[in-house]
């Protein structure tokens, strides 16, 4: 009789395990890099287009207090907007937005999400450019924009029949390098700095 239960006990642990494997397996994550390192900032991770003040729409966060890489693990598939938060003296160093539209499948990891933080001051954000297509599809922008080694870091907007795409460039390229590279670029309409608005 003490044996059965044992052996009943084991097998309801075992089923337990495997359920909670089978829920993990589900899961994905976001890995990428911070820059600058003495950079301090709090990653969140929201189920895309909805409000982060809502505690039941962030799946999961993370914090660095000098940059460099993170990951964000266990988030159920899905599209995420990664949100910024710059934390103690960062907060008058830099700046930071958002990248949105983060696709995360299951059981796989989405990298490549490098984000350099803008210095306090700049006239435009450092590690974006705003590229305008007229027409077309929307298949063929986001070819485009990959084959420049760029990356689409948010919803597109519609401007009447223009579409201008927020595009993340490479760690090792200026705006301006991209700048350059998409005005010459067959299909954009044109190509320029993320500006930042300043008041007073």
């Amino acid at each position: 009789m003490a044996r059965s239960a044992i052996l009943t006990g084991m097998v309801i642990v075992a089923m337990a395990s495997a359920s909670a494997a089978d829920k993990k397996g589900d899961s994905g994550s976001v890995s990428g890099k911070i820059s600058p390192e003495d950079a301090s900032v709090r990653i969140i991770a929201k189920l895309a287009g909805t409000e982060h003040r809502v505690k039941k729409n962030i799946k999961g966060e993370v914090t660095l207090t000098k940059g460099g890489a993170f990951t964000i693990r266990d988030l159920p598939a899905g599209k995420y907007d990664l949100l910024f938060f710059l934390q103690g003296k960062s907060k008058k160093k830099y700046m930071a937005t958002r990248w949105s539209e983060v696709v995360v499948a299951e059981g796989e990891t989405t990298s490549g999400i490098n984000y350099r933080l803008t210095p306090v001051g700049s006239a435009h954000l450092i590690d974006e450019v705003l590229v305008a297509f007229e027409g077309g599809k929307d298949k063929d922008a986001q070819e485009t924009i990959q084959t420049a080694g760029c990356t689409v870091k948010d919803r597109p907007m519609k401007l009447g029949k223009t579409t201008v795409y927020t595009v993340d460039i490479p760690d090792d390229k200026s705006v301006q390098d991209m700048v350059e590279v998409f005005q010459k670029t067959k299909g954009v309409k044109y190509a320029e700095p993320n500006g930042i608005a300043t008041t007073g």
